[in-house]
């Protein structure tokens, strides 16, 4: 691993623990959002912009690190921006995040990916090469398998990132849609 990846390795393990350390991952569950809920009402209605980019980059944050707390951020989303504005924000952030992941996985924890799927990313890397795109979207369909696993063991795959980020796009929308209503 070169310089550059090691720095960004160590960079993503001090947010992970910090995210932890800091408590946060409680800061990231449905009993918060339900008694922060008018408060961020509050905030959103005086700092529309700034929350909603907060909103937006925690999202990605949460997204690309694989943390807890994705479906309570995607509630939040229909809470706090209604359902065509938190379909947008949870759509893009999630694509985004994912799309981070993927690259995470794909250049900094290729080794570690495939010793922990072993099999399964060789049952993978076939559908992905068998079925290509149609393989992806219907991951992202099928509630089967975690969102987050799916951003880690794609990385290591042939499939192209623009194809990755378009299919997770599409394929998501409608659990997002579902989710933020």
């Amino acid at each position: 691993m070169n310089r550059r990846n090691a720095a960004i390795a160590a960079a993503i393990v001090l947010a992970i623990g910090a995210f932890f350390a800091l408590g946060l991952d409680r800061v990231l569950s449905l009993d918060f959002l339900k008694e922060a809920h008018q408060a961020l009402l509050a905030m959103h209605a005086e700092h529309p912009v700034k929350v909603t980019g907060m909103y937006f980059v925690v999202y990605v944050a949460v997204t690309a690190l694989s943390l807890p707390g994705a479906t309570v951020l995607t509630l939040a989303g229909g809470a706090l921006f209604g359902l065509f504005t938190g379909t947008l924000l949870v759509s893009f952030a999630s694509s985004l995040g994912a799309l981070l992941a993927f690259f995470a996985s794909r250049t900094l924890l290729r080794e570690t990916v495939r010793k922990r799927f072993g099999r399964r990313l060789e049952e993978i890397d076939a559908g992905v090469e068998r079925d290509g795109a149609l393989y992806l979207a219907t991951l992202r369909l099928v509630p089967v398998v975690p969102f987050f696993v799916i951003n880690l063991a794609m990385g290591p795959t042939a499939i192209r990132a623009r194809t990755y980020y378009a299919v997770s796009q599409a394929a998501m929308l409608p659990a997002t849609i579902v989710y933020v209503n």
